[in-house]
């Protein structure tokens, strides 16, 4: 559900703002399940035994069936949470901030016409900025007006930094970003042509491609 409604904002902002670009930006939790903790009993369901010995986890385990839909009440949340900073007029995204957005920028943006969108059957508000969330990828789309980049860019991960443990290079265990950072530095920047969940939509044309 979280790529049609990203499909039906652009589109519809393309059919508002004819000749405004429109850029999409996609983070991605660190070790995604591993930031939540489980109870004892629960841990007990999805424990591997291999001869003698018993393997607990005691966090989200990978390959649980469960897993997806209990990480995506921290993920929703944290979508949900980034909208409303964004909406809010008080937050001053160049006074409040994260440095986890350091590595959030825009490249340079496509050439050629916009594609002239058609009115849809269905009636959409909307937004300027929207935020989206499947699981632990974290897409937002954002109308290149004045003042909408800066909020776009620093809102998630201020929602981000504010949830999660901050991580100190001075700790004996070392502790991961909650950004993955290969991901972050690869997939973060605004682009008018993303990958979102598999396909490859381009904001300028209308377009969408299954990528093989």
């Amino acid at each position: 559900m979280a790529l049609f409604r990203l499909i039906y904002q652009i589109h519809q902002l393309r059919l508002e703002y004819p000749h405004i670009p429109i850029v999409i930006s996609k983070l991605d939790f660190d070790s995604a399940y591993g930031k939540i903790h489980i109870f004892l009993q629960h841990a007990l369901l999805c424990c591997s035994i291999i001869g003698s010995i018993c393997y607990i986890l005691f966090r989200l385990p990978f390959g649980s069936s469960a897993a997806p839909g209990l990480f995506s009440i921290l993920s929703e949340f944290t979508a949900d949470l980034a909208q409303k900073l964004i909406e809010n007029p008080i937050w001053n995204p160049l006074e409040l901030f994260s440095n986890l957005a350091n590595e959030i920028t825009l490249t340079d943006l496509t050439a050629g016409p916009f594609a002239t969108a058609r009115a849809l059957a269905v009636n959409i508000i909307a937004k300027h900025i929207s935020v989206e969330v499947c699981i632990d990828d974290l897409i937002t789309v954002c109308l290149l007006l004045p003042g909408n980049l800066e909020r776009a860019t620093y809102a998630l991960p201020l929602i981000l930094d504010c949830i999660f443990r901050p991580t100190s290079e001075t700790e004996s265990v070392q502790r991961n970003p909650i950004l993955q950072q290969a991901k972050l530095i690869a997939e973060g920047k605004f682009k008018e042509i993303k990958t979102v969940l598999g396909w490859l939509i381009d904001t300028r044309r209308l377009r969408i491609f299954y990528q093989k």
